[in-house]
Parts: structure tokens; sequence; C-alpha cells
């Protein structure tokens, strides 16, 4: 069965997947819908509608691509495609001896032309994430250090995602030193032992959906840093 037969769903974590199901079963055709869960059986926003025919995943995709669903949050629908990446190896400040590459990653709707496009970004080789469409790089080490040589502020909306979830997401740029979520917000800091991390980080997911929610990221002064400068 072709990709185009094949539709990724971004949702808010509340909608269950037989609410998927009723929703996407909008004329004959469906084959099933599969939501992504985590361990712990909670929704990842993300799901996977297949459908016995193309005319059909297009026409659903037409239907119900930006709707309301629950009132306020908008449903991403999407053909189902598999990511193209290209590196090339180059020698960059703190990733040259780590096998780190820059590279691009695109994407194509149903008419051919691109939907999203992230270039010139030093990243390690893809590895899965199961939180996001984006093709992000395997897991990597916390950091050993707390000095805090960059640190990023985000904010997530509609809804705040869990510490778990970003810990799992911002370490795969290396030394990230933890996560620092506001108390009672969706927003916090991402903290990282190097510049280079964060600059990735940020190059790579601002504005990027992580479990059902759009993640804006911005950089903030890191006391450590100040600290560090002053004492020379």
């Amino acid at each position: 069965m072709g990709p185009q037969t094949k539709l990724t769903i971004t949702c808010h974590t509340s909608i269950t997947e037989l609410q998927l199901t009723r929703l996407f079963d909008i004329c004959p055709g469906l084959v099933e819908v599969q939501l992504s869960v985590s361990h712990h059986g909670e929704s990842k926003g993300m799901a996977v509608a297949r459908y016995n025919n193309a005319s059909t995943a297009s026409y659903a995709r037409y239907k119900l691509n930006n709707i309301e669903y629950p009132p306020g949050y908008r449903l991403a629908v999407n053909f189902k495609q598999e990511q193209r990446m290209s590196y090339h190896q180059v020698n960059l400040d703190g990733y040259s001896n780590q096998g780190y590459a820059v590279g691009y990653t695109t994407g194509y709707d149903s008419s051919g032309y691109d939907y999203y496009q992230t270039a010139n970004v030093a990243v390690p080789p893809a590895g899965n994430c199961p939180y996001t469409d984006v093709a992000l790089p395997g897991h990597q080490p916390m950091s050993s250090s707390t000095m805090c040589r960059a640190k990023l502020f985000f904010v997530a909306a509609p809804v705040p995602v869990s510490e778990e979830v970003l810990t799992d997401v911002f370490c795969r740029f290396s030394d990230l030193i933890d996560i620092q979520i506001i108390q009672g917000t969706a927003y916090g800091y991402i903290r990282y032992a190097m510049k280079e991390s964060a600059d990735a980080a940020k190059m790579l997911l601002d504005g990027a959906t992580i479990a059902g929610s759009t993640i804006r990221l911005s950089f903030a002064d890191s006391n450590d840093n100040k600290r560090a400068k002053t004492d020379h």
C-alpha cells in the first residue's frame, strides 16, 4: 500500500483512539487508526490513520486538516511520508570529534511542495523520537557538568508538556543539564552545558509540535555563564 493511503494526525492529548476512529471514518475505506501512547498508556498527541485507497485518504485530509477538535485546538493532518535526510560532514567547534553533521530534512505534501524544511543544523545521525514528527538525533547522555553555558526559554501551547517528554526530546542534542518547568504553567527553561547544543536544539525545534503542543524557544540569560565571565 502506497504512502498516500496513510495520514499522520497531530491532536490534543485528551482525544482517544476511538474518538479519532469515529472522526476519520467519514467515508468507506478506513482500515484503522493507531494512537501513539507512552509506556504509561498516556496519549502522545499523535496518530496514524490508514485507508484502503488513496482517494479516501485524500478526501479525509481535505475535510479534517485544520478543523477545531476539541474546540480551541486544531487537528494537523498530513500524508505520511518517509523523511529524506542529507548530511555533509563538517568540522564544527565542539562537534567535530563526535561525528556530527550539518544537514536538512524536507517533507512533502501530496502536491509535491515542501511543507517544512530545517536547514544548516548541527545534529548527529537521526534517531527515532515518539513525541514529534521532526527527525531528531538519537539519545545522548545527560551532562555531567552543572555549569550552564546556554539556557532556552520555552512555551508550550495549547497544553503543557511533561518534564519526562521534554527531557527525552532535548537530551538528543547532548550536554543537557535539566528541564525546569515553572510550577502550574506551560513554560520554563532548558539548560545546556554547551551553547552549541542549545543552538542546534533551537534551530531544529523552535515551532515544532511535541506531544501535541507547539513549542516556541528563545534564548534566556544564563546566570552561571554570567558568573563565569565575571570571575575572569
